[in-house]
């Protein structure tokens, strides 16, 4: 039977959200986590991350435009900030029955993204006090993607709150499952010759 992936994309885009995290993550100098320079996580189906979704900005000029959208490696922010876009790629196999869950899942999202919105509140509560904020209908990156999993049986965080998980909780977590890390506009050759 052929085995079937998911993959979990940790990056940095070096934009103005982003630079907020990492700072954040710097300035907890007595309580530093590995990964924690990377800000966003997406989820992708397919190893060429062409089609990846999270939640994030809408529009590149302003990040308070936010929602649930679907990004790529090749464009968006990734593209805009080429040469500061760093990526970390973690692959996970999952069974047959977990895959369509999990596009399924993806799916019923997609297809109510104009009732989704950012979560803000909850940003701002991870920001200040590393544990995020519960708002009905309200999602940022990473508690986005644990919920996705969460709900398709693919537990990573057994007994959290999918609020509180960070970006870098999943590179922490997962780090044995990293396929590839560096720059976003490296990925696909070096992640064939690495893998196939």
């Amino acid at each position: 039977m052929e085995k079937r992936y998911i993959y979990l994309v940790a990056s940095y885009t070096d934009t103005f959200i982003g630079r907020l995290i990492r700072w954040r993550a710097k300035i907890r100098f007595w309580d530093r986590y590995e990964g924690d320079g990377y800000s966003h996580v997406s989820l992708a189906i397919s190893p060429g991350l062409g089609e990846m979704m999270s939640f994030a900005r809408k529009r590149i000029s302003n990040p308070f435009v936010a929602g649930l959208i679907k990004e790529s490696i090749k464009g968006g922010m990734f593209a805009k900030n080429s040469d500061r876009s760093y990526i970390a790629v973690m692959r996970i196999e999952v069974t047959e029955e977990e895959y369509q869950k999990i596009t399924q899942c993806m799916e019923q999202y997609w297809n109510r993204r104009t009732e989704l919105h950012y979560n803000f509140a909850g940003l701002f509560w991870m920001m200040l006090f590393g544990r995020g904020k519960y708002v009905r209908n309200r999602y940022f990156c990473s508690q986005w993607c644990a919920e996705v999993l969460d709900n398709s049986g693919v537990e990573i965080f057994p007994g959290e709150e999918t609020y509180n998980i960070k970006p870098f909780d999943f590179y922490r977590t997962l780090k044995e499952n990293i396929v590839y890390e560096g720059l976003a506009a490296a990925y696909k050759e070096q992640y064939v010759a690495a893998v196939r």
